[in-house]
């Protein structure tokens, strides 16, 4: 299997697992009102789908600073803080 097959299957099997997870999350809070499964859902959300929202938005032309990539890193770094916020309210409401 060629390199660019296996990142396309490990892509696959990340939004597979992380669709499963946030489907899963949600059921648990709309059943058993499960706050910190909730929040698991929006941690991935926010790394996966918003992450990939705004890396776009910001590689759209417009938004790329001179410096080159300073709007990635940036909201890279918004999403990776949001994620770490999101698991510090489900272990807090676990």
């Amino acid at each position: 299997m060629a390199s660019a097959d296996k990142i396309s299957l490990l892509n696959f099997l990340s939004w597979v697992c992380g669709t499963i997870t946030v489907v899963y999350g949600i059921i648990r809070f709309l059943s058993d009102g499960s706050i910190a499964s909730l929040c698991i859902a929006g941690a991935i959300l926010t790394v996966g789908p918003l992450e990939d929202l705004l890396t776009s938005w910001v590689r759209s032309g417009k938004r790329q600073s001179a410096g080159g990539g300073e709007g990635e890193k940036m909201v890279d770094s918004i999403t990776n803080l949001l994620f770490v916020l999101w698991l510090l309210a489900a272990v807090r409401f676990a």
